[in-house]
């Protein structure tokens, strides 16, 4: 902008109307002088302004064209407006006023009064777009702090959020492997009687106790990972609150939900058999979730529960028609954070969950579980859910 507005300006002194001395070699020294600075305004706003307002106050009173060279200082005022304070900007605003004034009083165009007012339109100009820049510019930082503050909030909101999915996973965890403990102190207690009785069948009894141990270590293993979160955590972990459900119970969320007015149908294929009780805790809060998601997110008046058991696998799916809305509306307490807590939970044995919308609209939820053979499952004796 310095070149290209010095150069202009030099082309312009060669038509410098009669009256006015010659634009010679002083004019073109002085024309730099008045209109170069504005390459260094950001850095340095009051030189350039400075040096601008002297070079163009020296031009004027050699008695060249007054008309010329006056944009320099304007532009320079205008920074020093957007930059600096307030005493700065006034005494930036006196020299520029003082030059325009000067300038335009050898020009002979009126009266003191016209003077002065031009010369304060002159100067009013940039002060006034300098000012409302610079509050733009505040305005502008201090959206940008918000929404700094306001994702670095959203973080950490969602990572307590995890933890406490992850308290209470472990929790249900917990309530798992104290069953399976249970089962083995029955189960010893009867072997040694067995024993001391003479009887044969004490191997049936150490047999579950090696296949329940088993299992109850499995689920302790999965425990650890769960636990195993960031130092600076805050979650408080729940008092245990009865036995864990499974699928068992999923009758009972899907007649909430019809009561809501809510068409719910179940399919179920393959042979249905007993899961352990970890994988049926996963697979019942899983449709849960996905029920309530259903309710709170989505206005969808039909919905399709899927269980399919094959043989070492159980895949459960969950479809709506409904349109991402918020009625309100209360089903289910909620019992996870979303799709996070779906995938932490089928995570933990070996499975996927995929979720999305659904080409021909609505929304779809699939949980695939791997599930142990029936002679394994069988080895483990007590009831799904605890």
């Amino acid at each position: 902008m310095a070149v290209a507005v010095t150069a202009y300006t030099i082309s312009l002194g060669s038509s410098t109307p009669h009256g006015h001395k010659r634009f010679d070699a002083v004019a073109v020294l002085l024309t730099i002088g008045a209109n170069g600075p504005m390459a260094f305004r950001r850095a340095a706003p009051e030189v350039s302004l400075v040096v601008c307002a002297a070079s163009v106050t020296t031009y004027t009173s050699l008695g060249y064209w007054a008309t010329l060279n006056g944009l320099g200082a304007a532009v320079a005022l205008y920074t020093i407006a957007t930059r600096r304070g307030p005493r700065t900007m006034a005494v930036g605003t006196v020299i520029v006023g003082a030059e325009s004034a000067y300038g335009l009083a050898h020009q002979d165009i009126g009266t003191l009064k016209d003077v002065v007012i031009q010369a304060a339109v002159l100067v009013a100009i940039p002060v006034t777009f300098g000012i409302n820049t610079r509050i733009l510019a505040d305005r502008n930082k201090r959206l940008a702090q918000l929404s700094e503050q306001l994702r670095r909030d959203q973080e950490a909101r969602a990572r307590h959020e995890v933890m406490e999915e992850r308290v209470r996973i472990a929790r249900e965890l917990h309530d798992i492997v104290a069953h399976h403990l249970s089962i083995i102190a029955v189960q010893s207690g009867l072997a040694r009687h067995i024993h001391a009785a003479g009887s044969t069948t004490v191997d049936d009894s150490l047999d579950t106790i090696a296949a329940t141990s088993r299992e109850a270590l499995s689920e302790v293993r999965r425990l650890v990972v769960v636990l195993r979160v960031t130092p600076d955590r805050d979650a408080t972990v729940p008092e245990p609150a009865g036995e864990a459900p499974g699928l068992g119970r999923l009758d009972e969320a899907v007649d909430r939900v019809r009561g809501l007015g809510i068409v719910v149908t179940v399919n179920v294929t393959g042979r249905k058999r007993r899961l352990a009780p970890g994988l049926d805790l996963c697979a019942y809060r899983v449709l849960q979730e996905s029920l309530t998601n259903i309710v709170k997110h989505a206005s969808a008046t039909k919905v399709e529960i899927s269980l399919n058991y094959t043989e070492n696998r159980l895949t459960a799916s969950i479809v709506d028609n409904g349109t991402a809305k918020q009625p309100p509306s209360s089903l289910v307490k909620p019992t996870g954070q979303g799709l996070t807590g779906m995938r932490e939970r089928a995570a933990l044995y070996g499975g996927s969950v995929v979720a999305g919308p659904r080409p021909t609209g609505g929304f779809a939820v699939s949980l695939t579980l791997p599930v142990p053979s029936d002679e394994a499952a069988s080895a483990t004796p007590g009831v799904a859910g605890g």
